[in-house]
């Protein structure tokens, strides 16, 4: 549901929207099929330089029209998996997992592909998205199970921040 409803919302705004998402989620029904309309990158997160330097070159072709997005959790959160990815940060960088100890509804971000978007379009401002009411959408299964229930309110929070105003070090 996040990379549909935020396409929708910059197709919305008559710009033309690019996301980097993980390679497995080629197959996903839905995305099999919007992909290829727009500027996707399926990233193999075990190529590493190879896949930074990719990101790079595809930040460094977005103009004032487009809009590319990432999504540096890489996961669905859960506390299991929040706590097994603080614990795994803990190990190199202690003062980092404590700061990231307070996220009660992400996974600590995964930093270097945003780190190699932000270096390849140095002009470009920064887009934060954020939202509620996407719980229990999170398979094509899961949906269809949750069309005959009520659902809660969806909200969906766009912040954009001048260039200027971001540390490319955080």
């Amino acid at each position: 549901a996040d990379p549909l409803a935020s396409v929708a919302a910059v197709f919305a705004a008559g710009l033309s929207p690019g996301y980097v998402l993980k390679r497995p989620l080629i197959v996903d029904p839905c995305l099999d099929v919007v992909a290829p309309r727009i500027n996707c990158h399926f990233v193999d997160r075990g190529n590493g330089a190879a896949e930074l330097a990719e990101l790079h070159e595809l930040a460094a072709t977005v103009s004032d029209s487009h809009v590319l997005g990432i999504f540096p959790e890489g996961w669905l959160a859960s506390d299991i998996r929040r706590q097994r990815f603080l614990d795994r940060i803990a190990t190199h960088d202690p003062p980092r997992a404590e700061r990231l100890g307070a996220l009660q509804h992400l996974l600590p971000p995964r930093t270097a592909g945003v780190a190699a978007l932000l270096d390849g379009a140095p002009h470009a401002d920064v887009v934060f998205v954020w939202h509620i009411g996407f719980d229990g959408l999170s398979s094509v299964a899961a949906s269809i199970r949750r069309l005959g229930n009520e659902a809660p309110p969806c909200r969906v929070v766009f912040r954009r921040v001048p260039r200027s105003t971001v540390d490319d070090a955080a």
